[in-house]
């Protein structure tokens, strides 16, 4: 877990940090990760890193974990239920926009390489209304964001027959 000395950081160094760990999250996958690559791109010392972070594992998660929370807030919330269509779009954009190369990299690392050796958790048991459908549409976009980052050649094939299966089914309207 992130250190509180890392959190009462100045917002422009925490940045600076970030990207340096974006960077080398995006380019190694975790067991090849190095804290002097990560150091001298943040231009801090390696002791500071220690008070920052546990040590890379910690580093690795608090970056995916703060990248998937700007991520999610971009995205409409209610979209995946009753607009499937426009939420399979915010996707398209996400995957066009080259600012998302970095994530784009780093999530291919992930589904690599580094969820294998972190573990994977189970996803979250839905307990709203309609709480299987949610569950299933959820399932569904994850799986083929996923595929599109491990196969991005395909997206938008990929993105059809996602829609085509809500679609089909009728889950996007429940």
């Amino acid at each position: 877990m992130v250190q509180t000395t890392f959190l009462n950081l100045p917002v422009e160094k925490q940045m600076k940090v970030r990207r340096a760990l974006l960077a080398e999250f995006s380019q190694h996958p975790l067991a090849k990760a190095q804290v002097a690559r990560i150091v001298k791109a943040a231009e801090i010392a390696r002791g500071a890193f220690y008070t920052y972070f546990s040590d890379l594992t910690d580093a690795y998660q608090y970056l995916m974990e703060t990248t998937l929370q700007e991520i999610h807030v971009s995205l409409p919330t209610d979209a995946p239920i009753v607009a499937p269509t426009q939420y399979i779009e915010t996707i398209r954009q996400f995957f066009t926009q080259a600012t998302n190369l970095d994530y784009l990299n780093l999530f291919q690392m992930h589904y690599r390489f580094n969820e294998g050796v972190l573990g994977a958790k189970p996803s979250e048991l839905v307990q709203a209304d309609y709480g299987p459908a949610r569950w299933a549409i959820m399932t569904l976009y994850h799986q083929t964001i996923q595929d599109c980052i491990l196969d991005p050649e395909h997206l938008e094939a990929r993105l059809g027959q996602l829609q085509e299966i809500l679609e089909k089914s009728q889950i996007g309207g429940v």
